[in-house]
């Protein structure tokens, strides 16, 4: 069992959240929120870019694939550099980085060239989750640790959601370009807000400061010297927090925490870019189709929530269990559901539920596993590993599409990355760090 308790304790918790803590989880939140939308942008676009500049929507596989490689390269480098530099100067320079390349996005001409955007946008993007995990993680009661992190991250979904109910109407009177000239304007508008109102971990300021976590204060500050205002330059770690990964204690826990991370990002991208083309392809009207990826992002969504509650009552391997269970058994029957709307977006909603959800449980299991010090590199690097297998996604969907597999084997043969995830969480076990172990 990997050794990464943790240093927190709960007698001087609070029985309500502060407003420093609120300040954290909201502003943490809207950042989640619009990472949601801009990820799904691309598919929301891609019908109306296909009709327009004449080519086939499976071709844009690489689009979709080029963004998703942003977001493990920055998963990968960012989540190291929020242990290195702080976690909020890596949201400021994801930020800026979201708000430049999407409205760029905008102005692409050609397939090629709005690849290349999307994979600048994903640099930001995929440097944004891994460190709004861990702030929110080194903020969040120990008792309600998994619910907040989880509603946190919601924010991710409901992005998508918002996303997928206003993009039919704005494609509709101002074009495809709106989508991504909404999903750059948004960012800029934070950044003010991030660089103003958006404290440092008092964890990692403590870390960085050789000092026990004692000298945080309950409602989550830290003493002046340690403010978020002070200019102090963080030591530097006394080793690679990528190498304290595969400490011989934490070694099996993190090849393990990567397999579940890999597969089951795989299926989700692959059904966060394809569904709507899916949906289409036996012949649903584009707008029944826009809303299957709004219940999928909205069972995720509850699912998530359901599943954090679970995890702070010390019932979590159970539910991440059932989940992944239940992702593989509803995304089958997506391939087999009566071709009714009613009946194949109520399999979606539960598709979303497990699948989604699950996703969300790991986030939040994730960030219990690693100690302070490298708990956004552990976190960043599940999330880059499991990137791979969301570049792996569309690109699947894409072959499928182009050799014409029919819509019930898609779905069948998308249940078996969820089969592997049950397999390795058996062998998943929890941290000392987690809550009722």
């Amino acid at each position: 069992m990997a050794d990464v308790s943790d240093t927190r304790t709960e007698p001087d918790e609070p029985d309500r959240l502060t407003s420093r803590q609120w300040r954290v989880f909201v502003i943490c939140g809207i950042i989640a929120m619009l990472d949601g939308f801009d990820v799904q942008a691309p598919a929301f676009a891609a019908p109306a870019i296909a009709e327009q500049w004449g080519i086939e929507v499976s071709a844009f596989g690489i689009v979709f694939t080029a963004g998703l490689l942003g977001l493990t390269i920055s998963s990968l480098v960012m989540g190291a550099a929020g242990d290195r530099i702080g976690r909020r100067p890596a949201l400021l320079i994801s930020l800026v980085i979201m708000a430049i390349f999407s409205i760029a996005s905008a102005f692409a001409t050609g397939l090629t060239e709005l690849a290349v955007m999307r994979f600048l946008v994903g640099l930001g993007l995929g440097g944004a989750v891994p460190n709004v995990i861990a702030l929110t993680s080194e903020y969040a009661p120990p008792r309600i640790h998994s619910t907040v992190v989880t509603l946190m991250f919601v924010g991710f979904p409901f992005g998508a959601v918002v996303g997928g109910l206003a993009s039919s109407y704005m494609i509709g009177v101002y074009g495809w370009e709106s989508i991504f000239i909404l999903g750059g304007v948004l960012p800029a508008l934070l950044l003010p807000v991030v660089w103003k109102l958006l404290p440092e971990s008092p964890d990692y300021l403590a870390a960085r400061t050789h000092l026990h976590e004692s000298t945080r204060r309950p409602d989550g500050s830290v003493p002046n010297h340690l403010d978020d205002s002070t200019d102090m330059r963080p030591t530097k770690p006394s080793q690679n927090s990528i190498a304290l990964l595969f400490q011989r204690s934490r070694r099996t826990l993190t090849l393990l925490m990567w397999v579940v991370f890999f597969c089951n990002l795989m299926s989700m991208y692959l059904l966060i870019s394809w569904l709507p083309v899916l949906l289409e392809s036996i012949e649903f009207d584009r707008r029944v189709a826009l809303m299957g990826t709004v219940l999928l992002n909205l069972g995720g969504a509850i699912g998530g929530i359901v599943i954090a509650r679970c995890l702070d009552k010390g019932f979590g391997r159970p539910a991440l269990f059932a989940a992944f269970f239940g992702a593989a058994a509803f995304i089958a029957m997506l391939g087999i559901a009566p071709q009714v709307p009613t009946a194949i977006l109520g399999v979606i909603f539960l598709a979303g539920f497990a699948l989604i959800g699950a996703q969300f449980g790991m986030n939040a299991f994730a960030a219990l596993c690693y100690p302070t010090a490298i708990r956004s590199t552990g976190v960043g690097w599940a999330l880059g590993v499991g990137r791979i297998g969301s570049i792996a996604g569309p690109g699947v969907g894409a072959l499928l599409l182009y050799f014409d597999f029919e819509f019930a084997m898609i779905f069948l043969l998308l249940a078996i990355p969820s089969l592997i995830c049950l397999l390795s969480f058996v062998g998943l076990r929890p941290s000392r760090s987690y809550p009722n172990s």
